[in-house]
């Protein structure tokens, strides 16, 4: 099982790696429309968009991502702890190591979500 968790904690650091990476020089190459072109097409934004910016936009998006890796590891972790409890069997070491899992993964999914509010109310209140 400790091998199970550490390849998806893997496969999410690998994950998110990629995501951090900058946006390829392609991405930025646009063809530009002449006359006649749709609101839609000036207000498009190309992708690779997401670390560029302020400070504040670039800080925020990636503690946004961390929040959200971390909530699916704790979405898995309870779905796991969930499936080993279903399948204890009347095994009551094997239940209760499965209930304290479960109760483990609220309490993350509520500290991120926590966390995730005291961010927002730090950005919102103190850098606009």
């Amino acid at each position: 099982m400790k091998k199970f968790f550490s390849k998806i904690i893997q496969y999410l650091f690998a994950t998110s790696l990629l995501l951090l990476t900058p946006a390829s020089a392609s991405a930025d190459i646009v063809p530009v429309p002449t006359s006649g072109a749709s609101e839609a097409w000036k207000n498009w934004v190309p992708r690779g968009e997401f670390f560029r910016g302020s400070l504040q936009s670039i800080v925020s998006n990636a503690i946004r991502l961390l929040l959200i890796a971390a909530g699916v590891v704790a979405l898995i972790y309870l779905i796991l702890a969930g499936y080993k409890y279903i399948t204890a069997g009347g095994n009551a070491e094997t239940a209760t190591e499965a209930r304290t899992g479960i109760l483990n993964a609220i309490i993350g999914l509520v500290v991120i979500f926590a966390s995730y509010l005291i961010i927002t109310f730090v950005f919102s209140r103190f850098l606009t």
